[in-house]
């Protein structure tokens, strides 16, 4: 990224170098560049936000090169422009996927390892909506690593599966491919072999994409819309970025095993997955599962290669330099599947 002056690149590490006009963003200065997501450089100055939210700015202090002060949380955005830089916060971003990795809303970066059902997102106390919703996924242990197998929504009445196995929505016992409903429609589309994309929009305002690779079998979520802030889960709320626990208390990106588990599904949420898997409440979630595999997952392992780190960089190349480009590295190796870097979970 280069300004007028002075350019700046964000390395795979999240670690910033910077080159040009020492006073106008080539230089520095000393500032805690570690951990960033994202940076942009402008007239005489430049910037960045960090995975937690926080912004950092350096160069020109009278062309945005100085916070002057302000500590900045909660920001996943950033441009500079010919005097100033400006940070903000996009509620549009929200999801997960992979490995599997998480964005919550506000841009905080984790990802989490576990083998349980888990409350992605829901209407808190059903408030603030004509329509509460529920949104839970299966992850599923495999190897050393893990992935979301499954998704259930419940919208109203109405309670729907996709699992990762056939790509298929079981909306209320029966197969769907659309649906047209005052409170819930849904349209499905199939992007490319073995994978097939479903658009849900919840009262008109609220949207869910869920993304089955049925090859590698992993889904993929995306949430965009008008979430209110009464809105929680593990993806958090978009009115209040940041980790927090069921009871509402902030918790360390250090802890993330600790708050996922109390997102994990327990008797105070609707069950909504029609096959029982264990663990279940209060059964805790697991880290270490130990399962012979069935002919037909082998089958699927097999159909997939064995990838070097160098080969997944390359593959995941052309997506923006931080977080989300280093979980593409990161789940390409562990999955095997070259293709799965063309998703756009990946920025």
């Amino acid at each position: 990224m280069c300004g007028r002056h002075a350019c700046a690149g964000l390395k795979i590490d999240g670690s910033v170098i910077a080159w040009g006009d020492h006073s106008q963003g080539g230089d520095l200065q000393g500032e805690d560049v570690s951990g960033m997501a994202k940076i942009t450089c402008g007239a005489g100055a430049c910037a960045g936000v960090k995975i937690d939210g926080s912004v950092v700015a350096w160069g020109r202090t009278s062309e945005g090169g100085d916070t002057q002060g302000q500590v900045i949380t909660g920001a996943n955005q950033v441009t500079c422009g010919a005097a100033a830089c400006v940070a903000w916060y996009d509620p549009d971003t929200a999801g997960g996927g992979g490995d599997p990795h998480f964005i919550g809303f506000g841009g905080v970066y984790f990802t989490w390892q576990g083998h349980c059902d888990l409350v992605l997102v829901k209407s808190k106390n059903h408030i603030d909506t004509n329509i509460p919703f529920d949104v839970h996924i299966r992850t599923t242990r495999v190897r050393k690593w893990s992935k979301i197998d499954a998704i259930a929504i419940k919208v109203g009445q109405d309670v729907g599966e996709i699992s990762s196995d056939n790509g298929k929505l079981i909306l209320n016992g029966d197969e769907v491919n659309e649906v047209h409903q005052q409170s819930l429609t849904v349209v499905k589309s199939n992007l490319r072999r073995n994978i097939n994309l479903y658009v849900f929009t919840i009262d008109g305002d609220k949207k869910l994409e869920v993304k089955v690779n049925t090859m590698s079998r992993m889904v993929y979520t995306s949430l965009s819309g008008n979430y209110s802030q009464n809105t929680e889960g593990i993806l958090g709320s978009p009115h209040q970025p940041g980790l927090f626990s069921r009871d509402g208390k902030r918790v360390s990106s250090a802890n993330v095993n600790a708050f996922a588990e109390t997102w994990q599904v327990s008797d105070s949420d609707p069950h909504l997955f029609n096959t029982h898997r264990t663990p279940q409440y209060p059964s805790k979630c697991t880290y270490d599962v130990k399962k012979t595999a069935s002919k037909h997952r082998t089958r699927r392992l097999k159909e997939l290669q064995y990838v070097t780190k160098e080969e997944a960089t390359t593959a995941c190349f052309n997506h923006h330099p931080g977080p989300l480009q280093n979980f593409c590295v990161d789940d390409v190796v562990m999955s095997g599947d070259l293709e799965s870097a063309k998703d756009e979970f990946y920025g």
